[in-house]
């Protein structure tokens, strides 16, 4: 057993967690074992191949073991919510969105905190406009990269002439940029502080950074003693509980503006959840 550990940390496998089940094999009597013995163990290769990989275990009809389905896919799963990326500061076109879009009129609002929210959602939308149209990294990255290596293969047979040199630095430079900023993405998602510069932006990096992912979903929720595994189901799970925790918005009580006390015709008609004494001395 302790060759078999040493050869799996040998080849740094990676186990995909089996979400259903805690348990793998049961001897199936009153008072059963239960171990985990079946596991799913993954490469590198297999992280940076299917970015998307889960494992579900089966009902064990005829064997004391669970089957394990494995579900991938080479899809990255995107999150719904809206991530700033602090590399897009550095491209003058996402400044001048920013500007445009924050120092655009507005409707009259009243209250400084509405303004605020109002000019943030829409320098949002701007942002993820522009995300939508924009090339990616890794597309721009790759023409950079087959340029510099056209250049150097025809440096090879004569001398270039300055626009050719001027326009491989130009690339050079880029694709160094680009680098960088994927090596703070990857770095950000993996916690992982050693990966510095591009050269170190590794294998390693990814498909620690795709593990980490993994294992920051919600895969299910248990309510008395039963796995819900649908989003839907785990929705409304979280939902109820917090609002258990904190309660349910109360209903607002009826106000009453003393400006208005006196243009009323009978005010002991009105009921107020206070007395007539504090509204007097409100006016």
């Amino acid at each position: 057993m302790d060759r078999f550990n040493a050869w799996i940390r040998d080849h740094a496998l990676d186990d995909i967690e089996v979400a259903n089940k805690r348990f793998t094999w049961s001897n199936k009597r009153m008072e059963p074992t239960l171990v985990k013995l079946d596991k799913v163990l993954v490469n590198a290769e297999w992280n940076l191949g299917f970015l998307d990989t889960s494992a579900a275990a089966l009902s064990a009809t005829t064997s004391d073991h669970a089957l394990i389905v494995v579900d991938f896919s080479r899809e990255a799963p995107k999150s719904p919510f809206f991530r700033f990326e602090n590399h897009w500061l550095h491209i003058p076109e996402v400044r001048n969105l920013i500007t445009q879009s924050w120092e655009r009129g507005t409707r009259q609002i009243a209250s400084a905190a509405t303004l605020l929210n109002f000019k943030l959602r829409r320098t949002r939308a701007a942002i993820r406009a522009w995300e939508r149209k924009k090339s990616p990294m890794q597309d721009t990255l790759a023409n950079c990269n087959h340029v510099v290596q056209y250049l150097d293969s025809v440096e090879e047979r004569r001398h270039l002439s300055r626009l050719e040199a001027s326009l491989r630095n130009h690339a050079n430079s880029k694709a160094q940029q680009i680098i960088l900023w994927q090596t703070s993405f990857w770095r950000r998602r993996a916690k992982i502080r050693g990966c510095t510069l591009g050269d170190e932006n590794t294998n390693f990096f990814h498909a620690a950074a795709n593990c980490q992912h993994r294992k920051n979903k919600i895969k299910l929720l248990v309510k008395d003693d039963t796995e819900f595994f649908r989003d839907q189901d785990k929705l409304q799970i979280a939902t109820q509980f917090f609002t258990d925790i904190f309660g349910k918005q109360s209903v607002s009580m009826p106000t009453l503006d003393p400006r208005n006390l006196y243009d009323l015709a009978d005010l002991s008609a009105l009921e107020v959840p206070f007395t007539w004494a504090e509204i007097a001395e409100v006016i």
